[in-house]
This record gives structure tokens, sequence and C-alpha cells, in this order.
């Protein structure tokens, strides 16, 4: 709108209103310029940190006119105190919205890591409780640097003031920016704007969660006059369970130095966890990894039985727990959702005690090895109690999967397809950005030894002390006796979706995000068949899965 009433915003913009210039300084120096703003011992060089800004400056094309010029970006925030330095005689707008509707974009969600060195660094870093919290700790920044650094060449605009009063906001910030538009310029001005349907959205969340938002965005709320200068906000523990808090309000995660401490001092992870689709192999996988050296549950583990003859090397206590923690989605393992978002992670943060307590006394050594098949949905939650871990992710022939999962379970070849393939794409979602090793069941069965040695060298890489011993590992590996998979028919996008797991196999330090075709309608059905199927309990072993 400013660029409309004749403010030179730069030009070769990424966007409509972005500088392309400053975007690339920013992306190279917002998070070393912050650190070192945040904490004055992080080394960063601010000769050539000025000497590039002032360089793309001469570049701007207001600075051959006597127009009032300058630039939008984002990040600028961060970096008040640096520009100003650089430019004592700039002025700056700080354009602010609700942040309880800011908490729930998708953009908020998911923050940024240069954005997260603002929050505390034993909370949680992503979800829309932690998106509040960043929106009310950095406007609060930005508002006090301003007016100390800036004066009167600081100024505030709510996004709700320029919806609600277009004409009086805009001639403000024109009279700010020392513009002189014409009344065509201001009609152009206005016509751009249009109010988004994204306004009010945090009213659209459930009571607890918009108490939860509310409640890490109150002091911004106030600062800016959302809400009340004095008000007296419930508390939404006690608002969600009737009970009055006689705890920290602090998040729970604060809790868990005992189980992030190695993490947190930078001296390595505490152990290994096991991920893959049930049926997959993840049981013998786990007994590999504890022979050399991986300490599984103790006196925990779930017993063998006819289709899993060694056992299937799960602690029983979490798996109960885990099983707890889906029965909050109103999913079980074999019901799992299309997708596991932020919000259902915020949903069940007030089990995190329980977990980090669970864990604690069932693993009693370090490094630890953990298998569970329901981690493809709650390794999300998991992280929030252990920290990152480094993953083993084991996967199979989809045939060979809905084949063992028909014959143990019941399932038709169609819904054992379908529960392979949802849990597949979860997983490949959760993994993203940490350290994974993908390997093929099949190569297992192949070269028991060789699997072996490439894990131990994983684990190794990883800071896990570990030691492959004399004996092989054959033993370890029983012919699968489950039906082959011939004569399986894999659809076009579970087909290609195992073409892209197959290409992933090996080590990775940072798991890259995978591009997939969408879901097939046909997934939905059969799951929702299974569903019916669970509540008419018509197999028992549906049933008895969670006993």
């Amino acid at each position: 709108m400013l660029k409309a009433l004749g403010l030179d915003i730069g030009v070769g913009s990424t966007h409509a209103s972005e500088w392309r210039a400053y975007s690339a300084y920013s992306r190279k120096w917002a998070r070393k310029l912050t650190a070192h703003q945040l904490d004055a011992r992080i080394p960063v060089d601010l000769v050539e940190a000025r000497i590039q800004l002032g360089a793309i400056i001469t570049t701007h094309s207001g600075r051959s006119t006597n127009d009032p010029w300058g630039w939008k970006y984002p990040r600028s925030y961060m970096l008040l105190p640096f520009l100003f330095d650089a430019l004592p005689d700039m002025c700056f707008i700080h354009a602010i919205r609700d942040g309880r509707d800011m908490a729930l974009s998708h953009r908020a969600i998911e923050l940024n890591p240069v954005d997260t060195q603002f929050l505390p660094p034993r909370g949680p870093h992503s979800g829309p409780v932690a998106a509040a919290r960043l929106w009310s700790i950095t406007n609060r920044r930005v508002l006090a640097q301003g007016k100390n650094l800036l004066g009167d060449r600081y100024t505030v605009v709510r996004h709700e003031d320029l919806l609600d009063r277009p004409r009086e906001t805009l001639e403000r910030l024109a009279g700010f920016a020392k513009l002189s538009p014409s009344e065509a310029q201001v009609h152009a001005a206005l016509s751009l704007l249009a109010p988004p349907g994204s306004r009010g959205r945090y009213l659209k969340t459930s009571r607890p969660d918009q108490l939860a938002i509310l409640h890490a965005a109150r002091a911004g709320l106030r600062k800016f006059g959302y809400l009340p200068a004095r008000s007296h906000l419930p508390d939404p523990v006690a608002a969600s369970t009737g009970r009055r808090r006689h705890t920290s309000a602090r998040t729970v995660v604060e809790g868990f130095g005992p189980l992030a401490e190695s993490s947190a001092q930078g001296t390595g992870p505490a152990g290994l966890i096991v991920m893959g689709v049930a049926r997959s192999g993840t049981s013998v996988s786990t007994q590999i990894a504890a022979s050399i050296g991986l300490a599984p549950p103790q006196d925990d583990l779930t017993g063998a039985d006819r289709y899993n003859a060694s056992g299937y090397w799960e602690s029983r206590s979490l798996s109960r727990l885990d099983d707890l923690l889906l029965a909050q989605w109103r999913c079980t393992w074999w019901l799992a959702p299309p997708a596991i978002t932020p919000m259902m992670i915020h949903q069940i943060r007030g089990f995190s005690y329980l977990a980090a307590a669970a864990f604690v006394g069932t693993f009693t050594e370090t490094p630890w090895v953990w298998k569970d098949p329901r981690l493809t949905m709650l390794l999300p939650f998991w992280e929030q109690v252990l920290g990152h871990q480094p993953v083993l992710f084991v996967h199979r022939d989809p045939g060979e999967v809905a084949a063992s999962l028909a014959r143990r379970d019941g399932f038709s070849m169609a819904e054992a397809l379908a529960v392979w393939e949802r849990h597949t794409r979860l997983a490949l979602a959760a993994l993203i950005g940490r350290p994974v090793v993908v390997s093929n069941y099949s190569r297992l069965c192949d070269d028991p030894d060789g699997w072996r040695s490439e894990l131990a060298v994983f684990c190794g890489a990883m800071g896990l002390p570990v030691q492959i011993p004399a004996d092989s590992a054959e033993r370890l590996v029983r012919a699968p006796t489950s039906p082959t998979a011939a004569g399986v028919s894999l659809s076009a996008g579970q087909a290609a979706l195992y073409a892209a797991v197959r290409a992933l196999e090996g080590s990775h330090t940072t798991f890259p995000k995978v591009r997939l075709p969408p879901e097939d309608k046909s997934v939905g059905r059969e799951i929702t068949s299974l569903w019916r199927h669970t509540l008419r309990r018509s197999q028992k072993t549906y049933v008895s899965a969670l006993a």
C-alpha cells in the first residue's frame, strides 16, 4: 500500500513487496547477527556485515532520487539495533497482527531456526503455543528497542486497525513516511486491502487450545492493545481439567533435564530409536542392535508368540502408554490418521511428564535401543521428551508386510496395504531433519553380518558406543514365515511410495523432505472399513491388540 502511495521499495523484488538484494543479505546474516545480539560472546564479523549492507544499499533505486525509499522484509525486526547502527537516521514501521491468529498460521507453526533463537532453550520450538510465545517475546522486544533507539521515528501499525479504519491508518503511515500522495494514489492503495479469511481463526479451535495460545501470548496481547492492560486470564490447564494448578506454569518440557541432559551438553545422543511399519522386520533389527551393545528395555519385553518366535523386543509399558496417547486422537496402531499436525501433538502435551517417568523407569542403562511401530505416529511427541535421537528406519516389501498383517491380524490385503501406505507416509514426514539410517529387511536377511556392521558404523558416527561381537548375526535371523508377496498388486501411488523409500536407503545426517503424490482416496476408505470392523468387533484380534 505504501508502494502505491509513492514509496520506492526497491527493484528486482521476489514478491510484490520484498527487495531481493536485502532478502539475500538477510538469509546470509540474520541468524549470525541475531545470535550475537542475544549473546555478545558469540562471534560475528560486524565489519563485514556492515560493508555488505552498505554495498546493497548503494544499489537501491531510491538512492538516486530525493524521494522517500526503503524496503520491507519480515526479519528486519530481529536486526533493529544493527540496522540503527548502520543507518542512524532511518525510520521503522513495525507491522503487527493479533498473535492468537498468527500462532495458527502455517509459517508460524513450523518455526524457522532463526526465529527460535528467541525462545527459551528448554521450551517447545514448534506448534501454536510456541508460535504464540515467540510472537509475544519478539514483538515486545522490538517495541522496547524502537522506542529507545528511534523515538518518534518508530511507529506501530496493527493489521486490524488497517482493516477497521483503513483511510485513517493509511494517512497516518503516509505522514510518517513523509509521503504526499494524491487522492488517486490513496484510492489505489485502499483498493489493495482485502479482509483475510483467517481473521479470528483461533476462535475456531477448541476451548483448551484457545486458552493455551492466549496464555502464551498474553503479555504481548496486553502490550499492543489486544487485551486490556489488566486482565485476569484463566489458567489453561485449570480450565481444561477443572483442577487448580499447583506446579509451575512453564512448559512441561522443562522438567526433562535427565533425559535431555547429555544432548544439551553436546555429548551426543542417549540411544537409538527403531522405527518402521508393523511386520517390517523391526523386531529382529532391534535384537541385532542389542547385540552390538545397545540396551533394550529391562524386564519389560513383550513375549514371543507364533508370529515372532524370538519376541517383539518392545516395552510392554511404553506400548500401553503409546496406545493411551493414540486413544486421545481416537486412533490405534492400525487406525492411523492421514497426518500428524502440531495441534495434535499440542493436544497430548499433558502426558509428557508421565512419558518421561515411564521412559526412565523402562530404560535403566545407556545407550539404549527402543522399538515401537506406533512411533510412526508418535515420534514428534517423544522428541519433546527425549530430544533429537538417531533413528533406524526399517522397511520391507509392501506385499510381504501386507501378507504378514493379513495372516496375523485378519486384515484383507487391501486393508493391510492401506495400513502400510499410511504408516510409511507418516514415517517419512516424521523423520524430516533427523539423523536416520534407512535399511531394507531383505538385505538384513541376505547378509546379517554386513547389515550389522553398517548399523554399527552409523551408531558410531552418531556418538553411540557400540562393539561388534565375535559371533555371527546369522543366528539371530530366522527365515520369514509369512506368506510371500507373489501376486500382490500395488496401486500406482503405493509403487511410487515404495520406490521413494528404496531410493532413501543408507545414512542421512539430516533426513530430506520427500515429495510424494497425494494419498489415494482408497486408502481412507480401507482405513474406514477397519474402523467399522473395530466398532462391530468382528475381528477378535482388533480388540485384543490393546490388551
